[in-house]
């Protein structure tokens, strides 16, 4: 008996929860100082930002750098939150014999931490086996709930829709997303160290699961709304990223991780952009097609488009990102919500009531971020009087062009609605029937801009109807209907309180 989509639905959430158990098992099996670390890179230390009270390490006072674990001096690198930002392999391979070396360390029945000034000191500190639940930053559940949305989300999709091509790509997408997320909320949530096995282990997965969406994505806008390239080009797109995958994990032709793991992303970033260009062009005559793309240009913009240009663009020019990866996971959210209603086509010209002002705020904040940064980076100003002239400049010059903006992005036509209540009065008083019909639809033409202009031999509806998924208008009137079909009407007609005159 073939599985309803519910059962489907239910599965997938149980093994998304089971991945979820996986991971907080390797998570809480790590040994636990009870330390909450910062790392400083401009500074060249290891800052000790908080103490569990209750932890082992409850003897040390917070608020001074840990010089030293045993032996080894600490750097800020060694808590990183993701390896593959070093500059070569060889830094690479240093940093994981490193975790080997302080992993070994806090696993053993004592290790002694050496704290530097202000609380210069020494302590003597008996690990605990296990770290507790509690002590999980934010920063883990964050990446967990977007894995589990993302899977849940797009398997959602596909239930509803089993036998086609895109539902199955966005599946596959969130699964991606899944496979990304959860090792990276095991590695960046560490509280100082892992084996280097586990390590490069939950690394090749990530990179994995991060070149499954990309993939993924790409066939995705190849393929709809309208199919763009044959099967065997989604098939050739899949066993090139492959081979870069083993090539990756297997050091084989890499000169560094900028170029085997985040060129990569880049390119495939370039991708799904070129295919979305493509289909806007292929379907510029499809209203429903233009409107699903609609929420995937919106959904692209801020998920997967944010996500490359302030976590992997930077790592691969050699800059630290300004936004911790795990919380740039979040940015997935919209994408996987916008791309799910695109391809279920549900309600799809009701974004285009709200886009603009989406849109509008995301530019504005990435403008805040880009000033911010150029005044700290090349200005030299510190992080807050430059946040606060970042934010007074795109209040008085950004926020101000709305209006202007909105206008020249969404070119919506003002109708005056006085010249219309004449123009459709003087229909009304037309006495001959051949011009009273030609006056009508010449008033529709003027308001809608339809594609097609339809009269039918049945009796008008006595209130407008939406058919064939938002693309006809049956319109009511004294003689027969009237179905318009055109491209953009529905962001006029559709919203509520909307009406002709």
């Amino acid at each position: 008996m073939k599985p309803t989509p519910f059962t489907l639905l239910f599965a997938a959430t149980l093994l998304g929860l089971a991945a979820i158990w996986g991971v907080l098992a390797i998570s809480l099996s790590q040994p636990y100082l009870g330390l909450t670390l910062s790392p400083q890179p401009e500074l060249g230390f290891v800052w000790i930002a908080d103490v569990d009270p209750d932890g082992p390490a409850a003897q040390v006072r917070p608020g001074a750098p840990l010089d030293s674990v045993g032996p080894i001096s600490l750097r800020p690198f060694d808590l990183v939150e993701e390896s593959d930002t070093a500059p070569s392999y060889a830094e690479l391979e240093d940093f994981l014999e490193r975790q080997e070396q302080l992993y070994a360390l806090i696993s053993a029945p004592s290790v002694t931490l050496t704290i530097a000034e202000p609380h210069a000191a020494q302590a003597d500190v008996a690990p605990a086996p296990s770290r507790p639940i509690r002590d999980l930053p934010l920063v883990f559940w964050v990446q967990i709930v977007v894995g589990l949305i993302s899977v849940v989300v797009g398997v959602w999709v596909w239930c509803l829709r089993q036998t086609q091509l895109a539902p199955q790509l966005l599946a596959l997408a969130g699964i991606g997303i899944a496979l990304s997320a959860f090792p990276a909320a095991i590695y960046s949530a560490r509280e100082l160290a892992l084996p280097s096995a586990l390590f490069r282990t939950l690394s090749a997965i990530n990179h994995f699961g991060t070149l499954v969406f990309g993939v993924a994505m790409v066939s995705l806008f190849l393929t709809y709304p309208r199919r763009l390239v044959p099967a065997f080009v989604l098939w050739v797109i899949t066993a090139i990223f492959a081979v870069v995958w083993v090539m990756e994990v297997f050091r084989i032709l890499s000169p560094g991780p900028a170029q085997a793991i985040h060129l990569p992303v880049v390119i495939l970033m370039l991708g799904i952009l070129a295919g979305a260009l493509a289909q806007f062009w292929t379907s510029r005559s499809d209203p429903v097609a233009r409107a699903a793309l609609r929420w995937f240009a919106l959904a692209v913009i801020l998920g997967a488009g944010t996500f490359v240009l302030l976590i992997i663009v930077p790592n691969l020019i050699g800059f630290a990102p300004t936004l911790s990866q795990g919380y740039a996971f979040l940015l997935f959210v919209p994408l996987f919500i916008g791309v799910a209603v695109g391809v279920a086509r549900d309600r799809l010209f009701e974004l285009e009531g709200w886009a603009f002002s989406i849109l509008f705020y995301f530019v504005g904040v990435l403008l805040l971020l880009v000033l911010d940064a150029i005044l700290i980076a090349f200005v030299a100003f510190e992080r807050a009087p430059a946040f606060g002239l970042s934010l007074l400049l795109i209040a008085l010059t950004y926020l101000p062009s709305r209006d202007w903006l909105a206008r020249l992005i969404t070119r919506k036509r003002n109708v005056n609605r006085e010249d219309l209540f004449r123009r459709i009065v003087d229909v009304a008083l037309t006495t001959d029937r051949l011009d009273q019909e030609q006056g009508w639809h010449q008033i529709l033409r003027d308001v809608y801009q339809p594609l097609n202009l339809a009269q039918t031999e049945q009796p008008g509806p006595s209130a407008p109807e939406i058919h064939q998924e938002g693309v006809a208008l049956s319109l009511p009137g004294a003689g027969p209907s009237t179905i318009a079909q055109c491209p953009w009407w529905a962001a006029v007609v559709q919203p509520a309180g909307q009406t002709l005159c």
